[in-house]
């Protein structure tokens, strides 16, 4: 048992509790002069909002990483680094106990800045900050402010939680945040500001996002212009980075009728987003940036699963020709104008279920009737997926899910699917005949171990 087990044994707390704790005693004794930001009332030993929003001077980056490296490697755990920039470092150590994942997201933050702009000044807040129950905090009114600022700058809105919160704190505290808004900013952002926090309007208009970050940039300029210059720069630089490197996943499951793709998928999407707070993303078969052919000429697609996958005759070698050229297209542009923003602003995970392949192992699902050395072809122009998830189990088994198809037509699809596991390395072979529980926990850690791989 680790030092914080042992610690508060007779406290009935989580896993994630019982890293937070070790988690707060690394950063104490690294000297880290830090603050957590929101949501701390209940650490360490419960996390009541998303992630752990904690403020640190920007030197003392490197320190928090090996900080969080050090206490996942003690609780065999996983650290996943989901934003990596000048000013934010933002990491999810992920682990496994009794059978059940677990996860805690570390969000450091090096200025309270909107791309390179600061908003408001970080040594305040961490001079401002209080040691309560172990743990530095800042106090209620820069929580409070910070909150408020940072949602109205990134999105024009704030939060309904918030903005109940921080409403609540002020009439019950005495807080002077509306008044310290009027403060802070210039008569008109501060006035805009104070009414969409009281909710006298759902969000600011264009006209009014403007004018506030302009009015910040503005001031930050006046009080450290070759600081805000490069720390806009950074902001650039940053961006370029994770647009070479995305942070998050593309990932394929495939597999005969009846092996259990969807409901994995399901799963597998809910367990990763939960633990990650990022959304994943489900597609069926290709992006979807180009609609089907048939819609030109008016054809409504079919809702629901195929009952028959090869109960329709197989194109001629020009309809085959044309409908594996478009959905390739699809795949290409799709990818570079659907997939990869969301693999690269938010870090997140993008599932196909079916994907390509389908055209080299079940052609005839897809009435494309073309020699395998074309379709093999067109695979070259294709994206490859970052995992590729390949069900396999006994004719049989699937037999008895789903009889769409005959044992020999399953035993010769499952032959493709095992040599596209041994040729493509991205593969990972998963024995569909276990339980799904099984199953879905072997896919989770499959990626989850993937994106612990991408770090920088």
């Amino acid at each position: 048992m680790s030092t914080a087990g042992k610690a508060i044994e007779a406290v009935r707390v989580g896993p994630e509790g019982v890293f937070c704790v070790d988690f707060f005693k690394a950063l104490r004794e690294s000297n880290i002069l830090y603050c957590v930001l929101r949501n701390y009332d209940q650490l360490p030993y419960r996390i009541p909002g998303h992630d752990i929003d904690i403020l640190v001077p920007r030197e003392q980056l490197p320190v928090c990483e090996r900080a969080v490296e050090k206490c996942a490697k003690e609780h065999n755990a996983r650290v996943i680094c989901l934003d990596l920039t000048q000013d934010d470092v933002t990491m999810c150590v992920v682990g496994r106990t009794d059978g059940e994942f677990w996860a805690v997201t570390v969000d450091f933050q090096a200025s309270l800045a909107w791309k390179g702009i600061e908003f408001f000044n970080s040594a305040d807040v961490l001079n401002h900050a209080e040691v309560r129950d172990g743990i530095r905090k800042a106090s209620r009114e820069d929580c409070l402010t910070i909150a408020v600022l940072n949602d109205a700058v990134r999105t024009g809105r704030i939060k309904d939680r918030y903005r109940e919160g921080t409403l609540q704190e002020i009439e019950e505290e005495g807080f002077d945040v509306t008044k310290r808004l009027l403060r802070f900013l210039d008569t008109h952002n501060g006035r805009t500001l104070v009414n969409l926090l009281r909710g006298e309007r759902a969000s600011l208009s264009r006209v009014s996002l403007w004018r506030l970050r302009s009015h910040l940039l503005t001031r930050a300029l006046r009080r450290a212009p070759l600081h805000t210059i490069l720390s806009m720069g950074s902001t650039v630089v940053d961006f370029c980075h994770r647009c070479l490197r995305p942070p998050g996943l593309t990932v394929a499951v495939v597999g005969v009728d009846g092996s259990g793709k969807s409901t994995a998928i399901g799963e597998v999407s809910r367990q990763v987003s939960h633990l990650l707070h990022r959304r994943v993303v489900v597609k069926q078969l290709r992006p979807g940036l180009l609609p089907r052919p048939g819609a030109f000429i008016g054809i409504k697609s079919t809702v629901g699963p195929v009952a028959n996958p090869h109960g329709k005759c197989a194109r001629g070698i020009t309809g085959s020709l044309f409908l594996l050229t478009y959905h390739t297209l699809d795949y290409i542009i799709g990818y570079w104008l659907i997939v990869r923003p969301v693999i690269v602003s938010t870090g997140s995970v993008v599932i196909f279920d079916r994907y390509f392949y389908d055209y080299l192992v079940d052609p005839l699902r897809h009435r494309v009737r073309l020699p395998e050395s074309i379709a093999k072809f067109f695979r070259i122009l294709v994206p490859n997926p970052d995992l590729v998830f390949v069900f396999c189990c006994p004719s049989h088994v699937v037999r008895g899910r789903k009889i769409e198809l005959p044992p020999e037509e399953i035993d010769n699809q499952q032959l493709k699917l095992r040599r596209l596991a041994n040729e493509d390395p991205h593969a990972v072979l998963v024995d569909a005949s276990m339980d799904k529980e099984k199953v879905s926990a072997l896919m989770v850690d499959v990626i989850l171990g993937k994106l612990a791989e991408r770090k920088g």
